[in-house]
């Protein structure tokens, strides 16, 4: 570079100790150089041209790739959707067997009553039973001293 040797001085510091943003530098080297150099303006709108063609390519990468993340929860919600739709039919399912189940515990509380009633009446058979086995033997009993009342 031409130009008053403490500018240069102060443009060659600059340079080595202030980097872009998120910018990985391993050194800066200070030559010679021998071409032609352009203006700052042209280099500025060189840069400035450089970096918009950069910053649209990334942006239309991001664009795609957003699109598809955007397709694939798409995705993902139809397979959500068919998955609810598959646990409220199986919770309709299991509705309709709960009821199932309460009318049989109903139909087994009636059958349990029925049986009660029967335990009962068996009971009162067993007892009426007793009772008339009781008045047979008090009257084989008369039957035996009738029988050795006669052969005496």
């Amino acid at each position: 570079m031409e130009g008053e040797d403490d500018r240069v001085a102060e443009f060659v510091d600059f340079a080595k100790n202030n980097y872009p943003e998120l910018a990985m530098v391993e050194k800066v080297t200070e030559e010679n150089y021998e071409g032609s150099v352009m203006s700052i303006e042209g280099f500025y709108r060189s840069l400035s041209l450089s970096q918009l063609v950069k910053i649209v390519n990334i942006g239309s990468s991001m664009l795609s790739k957003q699109d598809q993340t955007i397709g694939k929860q798409d995705q993902m919600l139809e397979k959500q959707d068919k998955m609810i739709e598959k646990q409220d039919a199986m919770l309709e399912r299991q509705d309709a067997m709960l009821q199932k189940q309460d009318l049989m515990l109903g139909k087994q509380d009636k059958m349990l009553e029925k049986m009660d009633i029967m335990v009962e009446k068996q009971d009162a058979m067993l007892e009426k039973q007793d009772a008339m086995l009781q008045k047979q033997e008090k009257i084989i009993e008369k039957q035996d001293v009738l029988i050795n009342e006669v052969k005496n």
